[in-house]
């Protein structure tokens, strides 16, 4: 039976060798749409996602069963995917603002289409955020990732995740509101 994303962590458990493979099925097309918005270009996502899944691995083979059975899946991936673009970016010479994690950072020697003011507008507001804030809401709204899985990612508990996005779409909406003045 090919395991799905609810079995994925027992399946890893059970034989690793064997369900690593469906765990990138599960995955892949999900993390390299998230990466593809954090690096400058179709390539380097590609190879930040090979290095995510190689990590990945890596680590999977030093723990036990136990361990591997009781993992969170998704935002486990997503940590290391956020880790590894950050890492990459730095070793390229500058490490991106989280605006730029966010909506891209776009390689100038490639042609770009006209700029779209509406996501460097929304960029802006995001920026305007806290840290907490912009993270929460990012991952839940852009990412679609569930409450316990980003108080997982960011270490907060559930309740300070909920009051981050509150207070990060609260402020939005107060952007949006002096615009439409």
């Amino acid at each position: 039976m090919t395991p799905t994303r609810n079995t994925i962590a027992q399946a890893l458990a059970t034989d690793l060798d064997r369900a690593f493979p469906h765990l990138v099925t599960l995955y892949q097309r999900e993390l390299f749409s998230g990466i593809r918005t954090m690096v400058p270009s179709h390539s380097d996502a590609e190879d930040t996602m090979q290095d995510v899944f190689l990590k990945a691995y890596q680590s999977l083979t030093g723990w036990g069963n136990e361990r591997r059975a009781s993992l969170s899946v998704r935002p486990w991936l997503w940590m290391i995917a956020t880790n590894t673009c950050r890492n990459r970016a730095r070793t390229k010479g500058r490490r991106p603002t989280e605006v730029e994690l966010l909506i891209g950072v776009q390689d100038p020697t490639e042609s770009q289409p006209e700029p779209n003011l509406e996501l460097d507008e929304w960029a802006d507001r995001l920026a305007a955020l806290t840290m907490p804030a912009r993270t929460a809401v990012v991952l839940r709204h852009v990412v679609g990732l569930r409450i316990d899985e980003i108080a997982e990612i960011v270490k907060r508990p559930e309740g300070t995740v909920k009051a981050d996005i509150h207070r990060g779409l609260k402020k939005l909406r107060t952007m949006l509101e002096e615009v439409s003045l």
